[in-house]
């Protein structure tokens, strides 16, 4: 999986393998997603799953502090967590408990 966010031209993919500075011209779709771009404040968390409130918003209030930091010495963002969702799948989409370690 991954959630592609676009701020002034500079994106970011985020993977189970970790973050990666991209082009936005390579980025194509698939038969699970079309890739479409937000400015940071308009990401529509309510349309994603209930985990990304919680993590993604977090990351992107650490990369926005550290934007500012172009001498490459910033620590990198480091996250380590689990999220519990309530039983109904994709239908419920809520989290029952979660645990986020930064």
């Amino acid at each position: 999986d991954t959630t592609t966010v676009s701020e002034h031209g500079n994106s970011i993919a985020m993977t189970t393998r970790g973050v990666s500075i991209i082009d936005p011209n390579s980025i194509e779709g698939c038969d699970e997603i079309i890739p479409r771009w937000f400015s940071w404040s308009e990401i529509p968390l309510h349309q994603m799953f209930a985990d990304d409130s919680v993590w993604l918003t977090y990351f992107l209030s650490q990369s926005a502090v550290r934007d500012g930091d172009r001498s490459n010495t910033a620590t990198p963002i480091k996250m380590n967590g689990w999220f519990h969702f309530a039983p109904g799948g994709d239908d419920g989409n809520k989290i029952e408990h979660y645990f986020l370690d930064t």
